[in-house]
Parts: structure tokens; sequence; C-alpha cells
């Protein structure tokens, strides 16, 4: 879960970081891939056919993204400028390379795009139909990734809270979409049950699959190479996860509330560097009249 503090600083209370680094450059080019990537599975799909080419509208997300920043006044930093220029084109680019190395067969259907599931709260990047029914599928776009560094990924992925969300809701036992159609109906394990049409995407009685999902990595440089990892998710495991998940669930809606004051977390760094909130915390000590210095 992402640091209760940084969500609460952020989102509820509005403060945005005035500089913009690698962190905040990263995120917009992943961003404008996955818009590139939504436009080309939903003609795949045939649920559209736009008139601007996938790649395209990669480019114009991330020069919209970029422009956003420079209206929010959040600077770029000289020697992250190059980084900042290339993103356009290497949004566009990523696209191009995808389409003509799709890894998703052709004969799995495309049942969701970026389509929020029933909670509301969750919303998979891609839903196909891989035989075993209803499974999330999540890009994860890299510049560049060593060999050396890719396993340390690839476990990090296995236990996606993400991912474990996704697929709870998707596969089952139905714990939200029950044989009634209605939120959070009983539906024991081994029946079956039905998604109702519209923004579900797909339609029909279905028994539910074990937990499992799809990781699809990209990586941009030097190479363009693609592949698509599968992973499972034993059954009891995801018991553990929802009694988790339900807590913090709970820990939210009343952070929202007010009832509840939002947590630090206890890591506050990533693979970019410290968090762009950790001079709010240790440096302003969430003083605001100090913190308008940074934010």
């Amino acid at each position: 879960r992402e640091c209760p503090l940084k969500r609460a600083l952020r989102y509820q209370n509005g403060w945005i970081p005035k500089g913009a680094g690698k962190r905040d450059l990263a995120a917009i080019l992943w961003s404008a891939v996955g818009d590139g990537l939504a436009a080309y599975n939903l003609a795949r799909s045939g649920q559209t056919i736009d008139v601007v080419p996938p790649p395209v509208i990669a480019r114009t997300t991330a020069e919209r993204l970029l422009g956003d920043l420079e209206a929010n006044g959040q600077h770029v930093e000289e020697w992250d400028q190059s980084q900042k220029a290339a993103i356009p084109r290497r949004a566009e680019k990523a696209v191009e390379q995808y389409i003509s190395s799709d890894p998703i067969p052709p004969e799995w259907p495309v049942l969701m795009v970026e389509q929020s599931l029933r909670s509301g709260v969750a919303i998979p990047d891609l839903v196909v139909d891989d035989g075993r029914g209803p499974t999330p599928v999540d890009y994860k776009t890299k510049l560049n990734l060593k060999k050396e560094y890719e396993d340390r990924e690839i476990a990090r992925w296995r236990y996606s809270w993400q991912m474990f969300h996704y697929s709870w809701e998707l596969q089952g036992p139905a714990r939200l979409i029950g044989s009634d159609n209605t939120v959070g109906a009983d539906n024991p394990a081994g029946k079956s049950a039905t998604l109702s049409g519209g923004t579900d995407g797909y339609i029909g009685p279905r028994t539910f699959s074990p937990y499992h999902y799809y990781i699809c990595l990209l990586v941009l440089e030097p190479r363009f190479r693609v592949e698509l990892i599968p992973f499972e998710i034993h059954p009891s495991l995801m018991q553990v996860w929802e009694a988790g998940a339900r807590q913090t669930w709970k820990d939210i809606e009343e952070e929202d509330e007010g009832r509840r004051v939002p947590a630090m977390a206890a890591k506050h760094a990533d693979e970019f560097g410290d968090c762009e909130y950790s001079r709010a915390c240790f440096t302003h000590h969430l003083d605001p009249e100090r913190m308008a210095q940074d934010y």
C-alpha cells in the first residue's frame, strides 16, 4: 500500500512538489505508453476504431502531461531535460514496437480495457480470457532493465497487492459478484457466477478459475523486448491477503472521513531515490508555512 501520509498530503491536501524529477518523468512515460496500449487493445477487441493511431495517442498523452507539469509550476532540473525531451518519441516508439510483437495470443478475447471493476477502486490495464476465465494483465514499462535485476522485479510482482486485488474480484469464488449479479452475494466455491452485460465486458455463466494473472513487461532500451509473465496465487495465500485487505480498506475509509490519522510508512525511498515528500516530513515537519518552500 502507498504511504498513507503521502496519500493524504497529495490527494487530500493538494501538496504537489515544485520540482519534477526522474520519478515524475518515468510516470509520464508509463502513462503515455499505457494510453497507447489501451487504444490498441480497444481496437483489437472491436469495441472502438479510433482514427488516431495508438502510437500517436501515446505521443500526444506524453506531450499533454509534460505540459501539465509546466502548468502546475513544476520545474525539471537541467540534468533531466534530455530525458524530458525524449519522452514523447519514446512513448510513440514503444507502442509501435509493442504492436508489431504483441505477446498476447490473438485467440484470447479482450474482455475489458482500463475499466473499473465492481468495487470501483480497481482498474486493470487489461482483462482477457486465457481459457481459464477473466484474467487481469498489467503492463510494466521499463526504460531499461538489466537482466541481473529482472529476477528482483519479477519477485516483487509475484506478491503484488494490486494484482491480488484484481484476481480476487475477477476470479472469485465470486466474492464480489454472485449468481444473482449483486455485489457481495454469497456464492460458494465451485459454483458458476454470472457477470451482467455492459461495462463488465463479459456476458454469460462461468465457473471461476483459480487465481492467476499476467505481467506484460516492456523494456524499451537498448533493444526493445516484451514478455508476458504468468503468475499463480494459492487460494490459501489469497485468504491471507483478503483478511489484510479488508483491514486496510477500513483504515483508508477512516482516514478519508477524518476518523484516523494517516500513518507514516516505514520505507521512505524507492528505486528513484528519496520519497518526494521526505522533505515535507523530515525537514519541514509537516509545517504548512515551511512546506510552501518546496510544495
